[in-house]
């Protein structure tokens, strides 16, 4: 009998030491996705980068993005996924909508960024961007309007 409620004990006490580990990595779990700075961006959504702080300063007087490393909003975009390495003490994630420009609409692109546009020129010139998806390129372009029919889609 003595071996018996022996045998309850011990066995309880496992069960008690597996609830407690269990417990402990539920509750760390979320720290170490928080310290490893992964972000999620649902599918239909894009996530603007703005870094907050930086070794290398803040943006340039009269530019807008940091395209050297600087504090200030990044050329990247992220796209819907995980993505790992954005600290929350370093970088803050928008998540805005993806824009779709449906059939038989027209899209408007209006750069804030870049070179200013010539006196004699109303619309930038078309820089090749594989339709504005790299902000690299389409931002070393001209700052304000851009005239570019381009194929549906996002």
């Amino acid at each position: 009998m003595g071996s018996c409620l022996m045998a309850v004990l011990v066995g309880s006490q496992v069960v008690i030491w597996i609830g407690v580990g269990c417990g402990v990595i539920l509750l760390l779990a979320p720290l170490v996705v928080w310290l490893a700075g992964a972000r999620y961006i649902p599918h239909n959504k894009v996530g603007v980068i703005e870094k907050l702080w930086s070794s290398r300063g803040s943006v340039g007087e009269g530019r807008l993005m940091a395209s050297r490393g600087e504090a200030g909003y990044q050329l990247n975009l992220l796209r819907g996924g995980v993505h790992f390495g954005y600290w929350p003490w370093q970088y803050r994630i928008q998540k805005t909508p993806l824009m779709i420009v449906p059939q038989g609409k027209i899209g408007y692109v209006f750069a804030r960024d870049g070179q200013p546009l010539g006196s004699h020129q109303t619309l930038a010139r078309v820089v090749p961007s594989n339709d504005f998806q790299d902000a690299r390129a389409f931002l070393f372009g001209k700052k304000g309007e851009h005239a570019y029919i381009g194929q549906r889609g996002r």
